[in-house]
């Protein structure tokens, strides 16, 4: 339809220059969960606050768990073998996500595919996610850790550091 999914102010800068015709690869999408895994990905390496992050992250959960739900339904929907129930799920800058004969469990895949996304090793992602979930689950401690990795005064490895102290206290 026309829709630029990324390259706006490349797009914008090229028109200015007086270009009638610029570059683009024309893609279609399986549905809008793809787009927006797409989109997320393709702004990986813009700054963000961690806010933004962990709102990407919560997008791209929501998308793959659609996406995986889809795929679950259309294998309950068809007793044979269609070409839906045959692709894999593809996710940029990585390919597919089924590998030679390895089972990568779903929880994995997710993580690699996040993390990605978000421009962030996994190993990154994931301590962010549990600094994350903790401050959803009313931690104090993490609420203050992840306002001080938005304003940029501590680390992921900090933040953690004091959700998991504070829960080692708690214990205690």
């Amino acid at each position: 339809d026309g829709t630029i999914i990324s390259g706006h102010r490349r797009c914008r800068a090229a028109k200015k220059a007086g270009l009638e015709a610029v570059p683009c690869e024309l893609a279609e999408f399986a549905g809008p969960e793809e787009e927006e895994i797409v989109v997320i990905s393709a702004n990986k390496n813009r700054q963000k606050s961690v806010t933004q992050l962990l709102r990407e992250a919560e997008r791209m959960k929501e998308a793959l768990a659609e996406q995986a739900k889809k795929r679950q339904l259309s294998k309950l929907n068809h007793s044979a073998v269609t070409e839906d129930a045959l692709n894999p799920l593809v996710v940029p800058n990585l390919g597919t996500t089924r590998g030679a004969g390895r089972h990568i469990p779903q929880r994995v895949r997710s993580c690699v595919v996040i993390a990605d996304a978000l421009g962030l090793s996994k190993s990154s992602w994931l301590r962010l996610d549990s600094v994350s979930r903790a401050a959803k689950a009313g931690s104090p401690v993490a609420v203050e850790a992840l306002l001080q990795l938005n304003q940029g005064k501590i680390t992921i490895n900090r933040a953690l550091s004091m959700v998991k102290k504070s829960l080692r206290v708690k214990d205690a």
